[in-house]
């Protein structure tokens, strides 16, 4: 409405190790698959499919254009040069002193 910035805390759980050598031994498995049940993509697309009636069809294309849109985008990020050391803190959000 253009009163401003506006701050979105998203709580999440992370569904895999630090690193693939990561042995996960801090947290069971029925831990993991509870918080799986919860995971706000799985559940948004359920409530897409029940209650907008959105055919998986249309789903899978979205889901196949984001992955296009990713392939571009990390393409561009490598083929990019480094940027000069005078932008590291360009656009960073500083509060007022």
């Amino acid at each position: 409405q253009g009163e401003g910035p506006t701050l979105l805390e998203c709580m999440t759980y992370r569904q895999c190790g630090h690193s693939r050598s990561d042995p996960r031994t801090y947290r069971s498995r029925e831990e993991e698959e509870t918080w799986k049940l919860k995971d706000p993509i799985s559940t948004f697309r359920l409530l897409l499919r029940q209650t907008l009636a959105v055919e998986e069809k249309a789903l899978e294309d979205i889901e196949k254009e984001v992955e296009e849109t990713l392939i571009e985008a990390i393409s561009f990020a490598e083929t990019s040069p480094l940027p000069e050391a005078a932008e590291l803190v360009l656009d960073v959000f500083q509060s007022e002193p």
